[in-house]
């Protein structure tokens, strides 16, 4: 682990290169061909993408199904390797960099205060080696192997990977170590920090590529057009909160005039949460028709009420605050219904949006919440969703 050692660098600790051109900075813009590497993936999965040699490596998060592998005993054949532990690992247990010829890895917080870990390793000679061979103590890594081919766009790729760990801007960052080091051994790129800023990794792209020595009047005239924006939208919408916020409450006035009719289905699902009982089935409410009052019936029996619609996310639900949950035609609601079963039969805590590093997921108590959904199509003839659910179908409208 000789080389790069002169470049040694902590915490992404930047130092300016003795000649910066303008051709290098805006050098063609080829992508890392690695996906994003907070993608949802399931611990010890393996990508390995194939690029042509000479065509241009895109950041895809497009992967064939066949190129994930849930393998401890998979053979990795790569030279160049990205693994993810979903935990903290310090730089004294990474047994394998011995013979690298770069290396180096990070912390990062999630947001549910874990920690996670990212690891570039790079050796001189492809190697061949099973997963397993990288897992340290009972954390077991995912894994994408480096398929570049052509030697331009193999270092880029390399250079793109090593700038992901170093980023002090990025959000989450708490610190890392490495010996491939931006400024010094690569000059990292403006479309780098764009599309980490994207997928709202980055605070702030400008201060960012300001650090890094790679800003230019292009992107810093582009950042700020869109920095701007993001702030009018979010001034706008804030306003448009406001007249929604008023709008509901005098639709729910209206509400209130309504004689909603009583169904023998509804009051089994709400008898259920009376008593305290270990799990509850969930109420299935649909029709074929809209405009019926589906919406109208659950507000009216469950003031208060969180409502979700044409989407699966809980960021905003507080069980402080809710006193159940209503999912409203959301697409795919059937596959998360089966995916997040916990929360629909109302169990203690429950994980939701869990991701490769779990960087963006986030716990929440749903013990004994009643959960609704509402919907224009009849519920899946799967075994699991017949038997957790009380159905109650609509053919007529559901007031007087």
């Amino acid at each position: 682990m000789t080389a790069g050692l002169s470049s040694l660098t902590h915490s992404g600790v930047v130092r300016a290169p003795s000649q910066v051109t303008a051709a290098g900075l805006m050098a063609s813009k080829i992508e890392t061909l690695f996906v994003d590497p907070d993608s949802g993936r399931t611990e010890g999965n393996i990508v390995q993408p194939e690029v042509q040699s000479g065509s241009e490596p895109s950041n895809q998060g497009e992967e064939d199904e066949d190129a994930l592998i849930d393998d401890p005993d998979y053979r990795c054949q790569c030279r160049l390797i990205f693994l993810t532990y979903h935990a903290e690992i310090t730089e004294v247990q990474f047994h394998f960099v011995d013979d690298a010829l770069h290396w180096g890895y990070c912390h990062e917080k999630c947001k549910d205060g874990h920690t996670h870990t990212h690891c570039v390793y790079e050796t001189k000679k492809a190697f061949d080696r099973k997963l397993k061979y990288f897992t340290i103590g009972e954390s077991r890594p995912n894994a994408q192997c480096n398929r570049v081919r052509g030697k331009q766009a193999y270092g880029v790729s390399r250079d793109c990977l090593f700038f992901y760990i170093t980023c002090i801007h990025k959000i989450g960052y708490i610190g890392g170590y490495q010996t491939w080091c931006p400024n010094v051994d690569y000059i990292p790129r403006p479309s780098w920090i764009d599309n980490m800023w994207k997928k709202q990794k980055l605070k702030d792209p400008i201060e960012c590529a300001e650090l890094y020595v790679c800003i230019t009047e292009h992107y810093r005239r582009n950042w700020k057009l869109q920095m701007s924006a993001c702030l009018k939208r979010d001034r706008e919408s804030s306003k448009y909160t406001s007249w929604i916020r008023e709008r509901r409450d005098r639709i729910a006035k209206l509400e209130i005039t309504k004689q909603f009719k009583s169904y023998p289905e509804l009051f089994e699902f709400k008898l259920q949460f009376e008593r305290e009982q270990l799990r509850y089935k969930f109420l299935y409410l649909w029709s074929y028709e809209s405009k019926l009052g589906k919406g109208w019936l659950v507000r009216h029996n469950f003031p208060g009420i969180y409502e979700k619609s044409d989407t699966f996310s809980l960021n905003d639900y507080s069980p402080e605050k809710s006193k159940g949950i209503v999912f409203h035609d959301v697409p795919d609601i059937h596959e998360q219904v089966l995916r997040y079963k916990d929360l629909f039969v109302g169990f203690d805590e429950v994980e939701i949006g869990v991701s490769n590093c779990n960087q963006y997921s986030y716990y929440t108590h749903f013990i004994g919440v009643p959960v609704i959904i509402t919907s224009n199509l009849p519920p899946p003839e799967d075994p699991w969703f017949q038997s957790n659910m009380i159905e109650l179908q609509i053919a007529t409208p559901t007031y007087e």
